[in-house]
């Protein structure tokens, strides 16, 4: 019997953005939050003293990066259209918050950007001078080349014995993981003497060596934007009449819009052509609510088509849409779809559906839901349309009359 496989899309009305996914193929691990960030993250939409929808705002927007890693990594932050804005380094587990002002963006305007974190080309090992004619080195990831290997301690440099010079030879073990460093020699006439300078038992010196493939640290994000001026460091004051914002879409999510393995480069996924689609599980102009979808093309081509498609709730892909909007994009370059400018239906209990997102390039996208009566702001990120596999979502926050506040939760057969 064949098996239909149901993709579900969940999003919670109140925790905007917050759900950690994960798209499981056959046979695979899924990346889900056990296993948290990548090394490039997006942030579609960064406002910087503009109206959201016309009368709403200005709006202003900071983004905040962090460090998932114990060790300090380098990042660098960089316009949808691929210049370079800023770099910075981040300690264990620390983030650094960047205002739209310092991310370049023009004032009453709104951009985009991507956080790149370095990626590793190099590995490195500490290992402690043992009482003996050798030491045992551990070399994760390591390349096999014996030529790609460097010892040092404290400036002084060990140099590797050839024709009758050097300080020490290197006999590989365990199957290209690791190497000996042999510093005394264990046979022949010189048997039991120094091959050359080695360093002091019980002191420790550092291997570096090639690795085989890259390793890329794990960087995560949030972008908040609030209907006034928020402070350099995103805080909110007394006069913060709204404040709403996201979950920055990481590259593999990107990768799994284009139907690329989850654990594809930053270089492939914005290289790449074909077909791109995402789906937002809900958006509105009912009750007093209107959406305002903002697209930005992250990829490096010129007039991307662009096609955002309306389905009605309970309807879906397979019912006839209420329509469809479309442009081009250049590189960089965002565009907002207001849906009450676009004509939608409003009133009490009017239009609620779901908007799938397509495009011929890279992009990412968010949705602002606004509820100018209330002062509410919601704002949501779109999931992956995959043909094949089963999703997996997480909520790690809901509430149920908790304050005043309660959770919504909408599912979408895509």
């Amino acid at each position: 019997m064949t098996k239909r496989l149901v993709h579900l899309l969940v999003a919670l009305g109140l925790v905007a953005g917050a759900l950690a996914g994960a798209v499981v193929p056959a046979g695979a691990q899924p990346p889900g939050p056990e296993v948290p960030g990548k090394n490039a993250i997006f942030f579609p939409y960064i406002p910087n003293g503009v109206d959201i929808e016309e009368g709403n705002g200005p709006w202003y927007g900071v983004i905040a990066v962090q460090n998932l890693e114990d060790r300090a990594v380098d990042i660098e932050i960089i316009s949808a259209a691929g210049d370079s804005i800023t770099t910075a380094t981040l300690n264990p587990h620390a983030s650094k918050t960047f205002s739209a002002d310092a991310l370049g963006i023009e004032d009453e305007a709104a951009g985009a950007v991507y956080v790149a974190a370095e990626c590793d080309e190099t590995g490195t090992a500490r290992i402690t001078r043992q009482d003996a004619s050798r030491d045992v080195a551990l070399l994760p990831g390591w390349d096999g080349n014996i030529g790609t290997i460097k010892i040092t301690q404290d400036g002084t440099t060990y140099d590797p014995f050839e024709d009758g010079q050097g300080d020490y030879l290197l006999e590989v073990f365990g199957g290209d993981d690791g190497v000996d460093v042999i510093w005394f020699f264990e046979a022949g006439e010189n048997e039991g003497q120094a091959i050359g300078d080695h360093p002091a038992i019980g002191t420790e010196y550092t291997i570096t060596y090639q690795l085989r493939d890259p390793i890329c640290p794990r960087i995560g994000g949030i972008e908040k934007h609030a209907s006034v001026d928020l402070s350099s460091a995103g805080r909110t004051s007394s006069d913060t009449v709204a404040v709403t914002g996201y979950t920055a879409l990481p590259l593999s999510d990107l990768a799994l819009s284009r139907g690329l393995p989850a654990d594809s480069t930053l270089d492939d996924v914005l290289g790449e052509t074909g077909q791109w689609n995402w789906a937002f599980p809900i958006v509105q102009t009912n009750n007093g609510w209107n959406s305002v979808i903002h697209v930005t093309n992250f990829s490096e081509v010129d007039s991307c088509g662009i096609t955002v498609t309306f389905y009605q709730s309970p309807s879906g892909s397979s019912d006839p849409s209420l329509g469809s909007f479309t442009t081009l994009l250049d590189a960089g370059e965002m565009v907002d779809i207001d849906l009450l400018a676009e004509g939608f239906p409003t009133g009490v209990n009017e239009w609620v559906g779901q908007a799938w997102v397509s495009a011929d390039c890279a992009i990412a996208a968010t949705v602002d839901r606004l509820k100018d009566e209330e002062d509410m702001a919601l704002t949501l990120i779109p999931q992956p349309r995959v043909d094949t596999g089963t999703y997996a979502k997480y909520g790690p926050l809901v509430f149920e009359n908790f304050n005043g506040w309660n959770t919504g939760i909408t599912m979408a057969n895509l």
